[in-house]
C-alpha cells in the first residue's frame, strides 16, 4: 500500500490525492492503480531529495508545490514528503493552460479547427483558434456540464494570471476567490453565474498570453504535447 496524501481546496467536492510511489510505474500501472482507487481523484508521484522527480498528472514542479502548500488544510495520516517549493517554468504553465482550454472546445462546432490547432506544434495557429473562443450555456461542451467547464476555465485562468503577472502561487479555490472575487461564482459551481463576466475576464487572459508567450520559447513543450487533449481532472486538480 503506497502512501496516500490528500491535497488541493479544503472545501472541494473532490477527494484529491497524491498517491507516492517508490519507483516510475509504466502508464498501464498507473492507469490502472489510479482507477481502482474509487471515490478519489488521484495521481501518482515520485519523490526524490524531498522534491517531486516524477508525476503520473501534471507538471512536477505544479504538483510539488501544491502539496507543499495545501498539505496543512487536511487531516493527513503521512508526514509531508517534499520540503521545500522549487521554480516553476512559466512557460510550460502557459502552454498547458492554453492546451487545456483549447480542449474543450474539441466536440463542439469548432471541433476541427481545435484538433487541427491541437495537433499542431504552432503556437500561432492554437491562438488563433484561442482568442476567437466564446464561453456560453448556449454551447454543447458534451465533455462536462456548462458548471463545471466554467469552473474549470476560472480556476486555470486565475491561477495562470496570478503566476505570470505576480510571481503568486493558488492552488486552491479560495486563494483563487479571495484574489479575483469577480471568478467566485465559477469556482464554486453557481448555477445563475453570469457568463459574460468569464468570457471579459477571459479575454484579458488571452491578451496576457499574446504578450508573454512566444514560438521560440515555447516550441519544445508543444512540440511534445501535440495532439494530446486534456480532461478535466488532468489539468485541474485542485
Amino acid at each position: 500500500m503506497y502512501p496516500i496524501i490528500t491535497h488541493g481546496s479544503k472545501d472541494s467536492l473532490d477527494h484529491d490525492v497524491y498517491v507516492i510511489f517508490d519507483h516510475i510505474p509504466s502508464f498501464k500501472e498507473a492507469k490502472s492503480y489510479c482507477q481502482s482507487l474509487t471515490g478519489m481523484n488521484p495521481n501518482i508521484l515520485v519523490i526524490q531529495d524531498g522534491v517531486v522527480s516524477w508525476s503520473f498528472k501534471g507538471t512536477e514542479d505544479e504538483c510539488n508545490n501544491s502539496l507543499f502548500y495545501t498539505y496543512h488544510l487536511h487531516e493527513q495520516d503521512q508526514e509531508i514528503p517534499v520540503t521545500r517549493i522549487v521554480e516553476r517554468d512559466l512557460d510550460l504553465k502557459l502552454v498547458r493552460t492554453v492546451r487545456g482550454l483549447l480542449s474543450y472546445f474539441s466536440r463542439t462546432d469548432k471541433r476541427i479547427e481545435v484538433k487541427k490547432a491541437l495537433r499542431s506544434p504552432s503556437w500561432a495557429e492554437k491562438y488563433s483558434i484561442l482568442k476567437d473562443l466564446q464561453l456560453s450555456r448556449n454551447i454543447d461542451y458534451v465533455k462536462c456540464n456548462h458548471e463545471e467547464l466554467f469552473k474549470f476555465f476560472a480556476f486555470q485562468i486565475g491561477q495562470t494570471l496570478s503566476l505570470i503577472k505576480d510571481g503568486e502561487e493558488l492552488f486552491t479555490k479560495r486563494s483563487v476567490a479571495d484574489k479575483y472575487p469577480e471568478l467566485e461564482d465559477f469556482l464554486y459551481r453557481k448555477f445563475d453565474s453570469d457568463e459574460s463576466i468569464l468570457q471579459e475576464i477571459y479575454i484579458d487572459f488571452i491578451s496576457l498570453i499574446e504578450k508573454e508567450i512566444s514560438e521560440t520559447t515555447t516550441h519544445r513543450y508543444l512540440s511534445n504535447f501535440s495532439g494530446q487533449e486534456f480532461t478535466f481532472k488532468e489539468v485541474s486538480k485542485f
